[in-house]
């Protein structure tokens, strides 16, 4: 694993009119999630992060995040006995320091998934959508949230060494008091194209346990954008990926996560979760 702090590319700002992307702003835009199967008392964390897209929220993170299962195979990871069934989001204080913690079902009354992902007919992309309806926001909280016209959804040819940063928080957290994400960044290595499109982009570093789900984002022609979401790196034993020693990491392509967004946005999803 690799932590590199933030280097001069990250002075480049996109900004929207009340929650500016910038190297000082980067970190609150990712998420600590705790993921629990709440009749077992089991839990683990990773990283997420909310996409604003019409005025409506959508917690994004990774599939194997949420559901604890092989995207591939969607077989139980983890020696899991059970799907998770419910998470806590860490949301940042309007003021103190104390964390606020914010619980949302991952499966209704049915043991229906409350979340989205695409279908294993595209291609198998770790990646999951959350609606959160605005009433579930907690009103003390600091909601940052990434405005969709600041995502990169281009198909556009990425040049090899663009800058890639990674925000996530790794390891387990128990503590009380909200607590900056680790920043990794290094270069683009190459994407591997799905059915339709670039289903994932590759890098040359590794992140750790919990930073699964977080934001990347890509520094390309003098720009700053999201563009991924992080997955599993190569070393894990977990077996999801079989990548070259050069590749360290990958990201599922931001591309699916809109399209999935936009469909929920169309009718309605968030207002009735």
């Amino acid at each position: 694993m690799k932590n590199v702090f933030l280097c001069s590319f990250l002075y480049i700002t996109f900004q929207t009119s009340a929650q500016p992307i910038n190297k000082d702003s980067l970190s609150n835009f990712s998420y600590l999630l705790t993921l629990q199967i709440d009749s077992l008392k089991i839990s683990t964390t990773a990283t997420g992060f909310i996409i604003k897209y019409n005025s409506n929220y959508y917690l994004t993170t990774s599939y194997h995040v949420l559901s604890g299962r092989n995207p591939f195979s969607d077989s139980l990871l983890y020696n899991l006995p059970s799907d998770f069934t419910s998470l806590l989001i860490w949301f940042k204080p309007k003021y103190g320091k104390s964390v606020i913690k914010k619980r949302y079902h991952l499966v209704d009354e049915n043991h229906k998934r409350k979340f989205f992902t695409i279908p294993s007919s595209i291609g198998n992309i770790d990646l999951a959508i959350l609606p959160l309806p605005k009433s579930s926001l907690p009103d003390n909280a600091k909601i940052y949230a990434i405005d969709e016209k600041y995502v990169d959804t281009t198909d556009k040819n990425i040049a090899l060494n663009a800058k890639v940063i990674v925000v996530g928080f790794p390891g387990i957290r128990n503590d009380t008091n909200f607590s900056k994400p680790t920043i990794y960044s290094g270069n683009i290595l190459t994407m591997k194209q799905s059915k339709l499109r670039h289903a994932n982009i590759y890098f040359d570093f590794n992140t750790t346990g919990g930073v699964s789900g977080s934001p990347v984002y890509l520094y390309y022609k003098n720009s700053l954008k999201l563009a991924g979401i992080n997955s599993l790196g190569s070393d894990t034993n977990s077996g999801l990926y079989k990548i070259n020693n050069k590749i360290k990491g990958l990201a599922a392509d931001i591309f699916y996560a809109m399209r999935i967004i936009k469909v929920l946005d169309k009718f309605k999803v968030a207002d009735n979760q």
